[in-house]
């Protein structure tokens, strides 16, 4: 065992001496190693991002996205209104069961281009996922 010992501590010994030893040299790197070490800590911080988003779990995705379907159901009942105040103007009514038809109608439509629209501009994301970071 005190061999074992001794030669760990040479090691330990040798290696502080040339850590000490390099302190003081200059080192040339050419303008290759520097963009190939850029391009890898781009890609580092690349995957960093996606472990991130990756972490996120189930339960907020799913949150993310029943807050999405809430905001999709607001804006089909503000549209629903605003089209039943048109068609009163013009002279005519909805009846009830009318409304209802006219709400899921309006819902689908909301529903297929909220999540296209949303990616395509400035927030490059939907609400729901732009409140919960994802």
């Amino acid at each position: 065992m005190n061999n074992r010992e001794e030669e760990e501590k040479e090691i330990q010994s040798t290696e502080e001496v040339e850590n000490v030893e390099n302190v003081g040299e200059e080192v040339l790197v050419s303008e290759e190693d520097i963009k190939d070490n850029e391009e890898i800590l781009v890609e580092e911080k690349v995957m960093e991002s996606e472990e991130i988003k990756k972490e996120k779990g189930f339960g907020s995705r799913l949150l993310a996205s029943i807050l999405d379907q809430v905001f999709c159901v607001g804006i089909s009942i503000i549209l629903l209104f605003i089209i039943s105040a048109i068609i009163h103007m013009i002279g005519y009514r909805f009846v009830l069961i009318g409304k209802y038809n006219m709400f899921i109608i309006i819902y689908i439509i909301v529903n297929i281009f909220y999540a296209p629209i949303m990616t395509a501009s400035k927030l490059k994301n939907t609400f729901g996922r732009t409140l919960l970071k994802l």
